[in-house]
């Protein structure tokens, strides 16, 4: 039997699966904002991650086929990281599987 959760997710019922299947159905959702004050949205459909002052885009990564987890590493060194988005470790690993095949 299945739990429907109020997100209308179909899922076995377990936390994990919940978590798996939301981050799986994530389409696009800010990863964080860096310690300099820009904010970085991933988009799964382009695979890039694009990145937000407060005048507008100010850089367009594509990620092409690199896992999300790579970009996330890369401004933690270059920049460091101010906040991390909600659901960005549930985006990261959707990502990972997607492109690993997990």
């Amino acid at each position: 039997m299945q739990a429907i959760t109020r997100t209308g997710l179909n899922s076995s019922g377990t936390t994990t699966d919940l978590a798996r299947d939301l981050g799986d159905d994530i389409e696009s959702a800010t990863l964080g904002t860096d310690v300099e004050g820009f904010d970085h949205h991933y988009w799964r459909g382009a695979d890039c991650v694009v990145v937000y002052d407060d005048q507008g885009v100010d850089h367009i990564e594509y990620l092409g086929g690199r896992v999300l987890d790579d970009w996330l590493a890369y401004v933690a060194h270059e920049r460091g990281w101010d906040t991390i988005g909600q659901v960005a470790g549930l985006l990261v690993e959707a990502d990972r599987r997607r492109k690993e095949g997990i």
